[in-house]
C-alpha cells in the first residue's frame, strides 16, 4: 500500500502482481480480446523499477498490473534513499503521463 498526499482522499488504484514481462504481455492480449483497452501503459515506473499496465475494471476502477518489481534483500537494506524530483519521469520512465 503506498499512500500519497493528493488533491482529494480516496483509491487511485489496485495492483496486482503477476510473475513477469511473458505473463503480462498474456494478460494485454487476454484484455484486448475482451475490448478492454489499456488506460496507461505499459510502462516502467522509476520507484520500484517494475513493469506496469492499467485498466478499468467492470466497475471503472482503475486496475494495475505490475511485473518485475524491484527486491531488497537483508545484504542491501541499508542502500541510501532514492529521490525522484521530477514526478514526470519517476511515474513512468518509458513515456506520457495519464490524464487523470
Amino acid at each position: 500500500m503506498a499512500a500519497v498526499r493528493g488533491p482529494e482522499a480516496g483509491l487511485d488504484h489496485y495492483a496486482f502482481e503477476v510473475a513477469g514481462c511473458e505473463d503480462m504481455k498474456r494478460w494485454a492480449d487476454h484484455l484486448a480480446t475482451r475490448g478492454i483497452p489499456p488506460i496507461w501503459g505499459p510502462g516502467r515506473h522509476g520507484p520500484g523499477n517494475n513493469l506496469f499496465l492499467f485498466f478499468h475494471d467492470a466497475d471503472r476502477n482503475r486496475v494495475e498490473l505490475s511485473a518485475e518489481l524491484e527486491r531488497f534483500y537483508d545484504e542491501r537494506a541499508h542502500s541510501p534513499p532514492r529521490e525522484w524530483p521530477d514526478a514526470r519521469w519517476a511515474a513512468n520512465q518509458w513515456g506520457p503521463q495519464p490524464d487523470w
